[in-house]
């Protein structure tokens, strides 16, 4: 429901990029403010380009500005106060927003009164190329369609954030709404002065702590070992010890208290693999095939650092009687094995002619499987897609 996110982040770049600038404000210590009355493409509407030095590094600015990081740690966040009402994904979720700071505590105000609004905040981080992020902020009414969002006096069609790597020690920062003036209101100056220096403050917690939570927030499992196919699935052994309720087309092997029958290459599916096996094991936890709006490679996923730690021990365990049971099937020293991952990879599907003209061929040989159709394959109710299927 709501504006498309993928139209949004479009629009944004679109926006951003555009040539032709008058300039309002230039001055060494304050926000560099310009504005055009032509790049939107919409009648009786300015855009406002902010640009704004970070005193942070873009990576760290990249782990603290999560919406839900700041939800659960709001001594992290810089100006804004998030109050979560759904996670769409990492990097991205639907949340009452205001101000923190005193000076602009009714900055951010509903249609109807108050000081919070509903905003789905979506990130996309090294897009349209490495080191550069956007945000995008939709307002959203309690049907969840789009409105416009208040600023005080400033009324905006549209607000975005693009963070932009610029050295080692720092980023620059865009601000890009969009306001129903045909020209750029002087007024506004000051306000937007005002939001330029909230951007720019540091958290109130010390920066070391904030990236140290950040870090350890999300962490990224990693598939390996799967040559001879994907792992086994697990299905709980009957109490009397009978095979009865097994079908005869699946091999079954019994291995620590669980009956392992083998997955189909095609049509198999590792986030839901996890969360299917946590299931089995009396875990309820999300799994994600995407972290920052960017889709993950087949033979990774993304889960809470406190949900794995809690869960980590038990599912090594499940694991291990996994390995054991796909060697006896298959054969052979190696058998799938997961482990946390170093780092994300991203699989650009925007980009990938596969994603363009709609077909589905990913081929990961050496990694553990050819997905090419889709095959339904059954874990704990869950209706398996292949990986490389995205809607």
């Amino acid at each position: 429901a709501g504006p498309s996110i993928d139209a949004g982040i479009e629009r944004a770049i679109n926006l951003w990029t555009h040539d032709k600038w008058e300039v309002v404000q230039d001055a060494p210590d304050l926000p560099h403010i310009s504005y055009s009355s032509t790049c939107s493409g919409r009648e009786s509407t300015c855009t406002v380009r902010m640009r704004i030095t970070d005193p942070f590094s873009f990576s760290i600015r990249n782990v603290i500005s999560r919406p839900e990081f700041v939800c659960e740690h709001p001594e992290c966040g810089q100006s804004l106060s998030y109050k979560l009402v759904e996670l769409l994904a990492p990097g991205q979720a639907i949340v009452n927003m205001g101000f923190e700071r005193n000076e602009l505590k009714h900055a951010v105000t509903m249609l109807v009164g108050g000081i919070y609004q509903q905003v789905r905040l979506c990130k996309r981080r090294d897009y349209p190329r490495p080191g550069v992020t956007v945000v995008i902020l939709q307002a959203l009414d309690d049907g969840g369609n789009g409105v416009m969002m208040y600023l005080e006096e400033l009324v905006l069609l549209s607000y975005n954030i693009i963070c932009e790597a610029t050295t080692p020690e720092s980023c620059t920062s865009w601000h890009i709404l969009e306001i129903p003036w045909p020209t750029y209101p002087a007024w506004a100056t000051q306000f937007l002065n005002e939001v330029g220096n909230m951007d720019r403050r540091l958290p109130s917690a010390p920066l070391d702590e904030c990236i140290r939570l950040a870090e350890k927030f999300y962490i990224v499992l990693c598939l390996q070992c799967c040559s001879r196919g994907p792992p086994l699935i697990p299905y709980a052994c009957p109490e009397d010890g009978t095979e009865e309720c097994f079908s005869t087309e699946l091999r079954f092997v019994k291995v620590g208290g669980f009956a392992w029958a083998p997955a189909q290459d095609r049509g198999f599916n590792f986030p839901l693999y996890l969360q299917g096996v946590l299931e089995i094991l009396g875990f309820e936890a999300d799994i994600w095939d995407s972290l920052d709006g960017r889709r993950l490679v087949p033979y990774q996923a993304c889960i809470r650092g406190d949900v794995w730690e809690a869960v980590s021990e038990k599912f090594g365990e499940v694991i291990q009687f996994q390995r054991s049971a796909y060697r006896f099937v298959h054969g052979g020293k190696s058998a799938p094995k997961v482990r946390k991952a170093a780092g994300p990879h991203f699989l650009d599907i925007w980009e990938t002619p596969e994603r363009k003209f709609g077909l589905g061929v990913l081929e990961e040989r050496n990694t553990f499987l050819n997905l090419a159709d889709p095959v339904k394959v059954s874990i704990s109710g869950l209706q398996m897609r292949k990986a490389a299927e995205y809607p």
